[in-house]
């Protein structure tokens, strides 16, 4: 696995980060990375190493999944000088929509991406998530686009180190330590 972030970068990330166990079930131990937002220096480290990573891949377009991908890559759209699109959940979006199933740890999610935000042959896409758990959503999403002959790269923020498998197109920006902040 790729890590975009190294060094003394990646502790001052890991420790604004928040762990919750049995959240939004019983069983699960879930990572907030929203306070990761209101830290101004770590989101400038962040979205700066992405766009050197990315600037010369020939990105056409940036997507963002629903909620927390969506300013992440905003922002990288905004730096790369790209168009930024929404994939949401069922329902959100209106207009014509392209719709897939993705599971999860505890469920499964059915996403929307607007029709108008695909040009099948020629583009070059990055879809930015903010977690990656199972895999499961970013491997439908890039099965997805790979079916619409677009091609995509790939980036979560933070890895939990659960996927058993390897995705040549991926990076992540950090690893997940086993002893993130406690419950707060």
């Amino acid at each position: 696995m790729k890590y975009l972030i190294t060094g003394q970068s990646v502790q001052e990330i890991r420790q604004i980060l928040r762990r919750y166990d049995n959240f939004p079930i019983s069983g699960i131990k879930f990572v907030d990375i929203s306070p990761l937002f209101a830290h101004v220096d770590a989101m400038s480290i962040l979205i700066r190493a992405m766009c050197l990573n990315y600037q010369d891949r020939g990105i056409t377009k940036v997507f963002g999944i629903e909620a927390r991908g969506f300013p992440i890559a905003a922002l990288v759209a905004k730096e790369l000088n790209v168009p930024f699109y929404m994939i949401r959940k069922e329902g959100k979006l209106p207009g014509k929509t392209l719709s897939l199933t993705a599971g999860k740890e505890y469920g499964s999610n059915e996403f929307q991406i607007s029709f108008n935000s695909l040009s099948p042959n020629g583009d070059k896409v990055l879809i930015v998530d903010d977690v990656l758990a199972t895999g499961q959503t970013i491997m439908a999403l890039d099965a997805t686009f790979k079916f619409l002959l677009v091609e995509a790269e790939l980036f979560c923020l933070l890895n939990l180190e659960l996927l058993q498998f390897e995705l040549p197109n991926l990076v992540c920006g950090v690893s997940s330590p086993p002893d993130l902040i406690p419950m707060g």
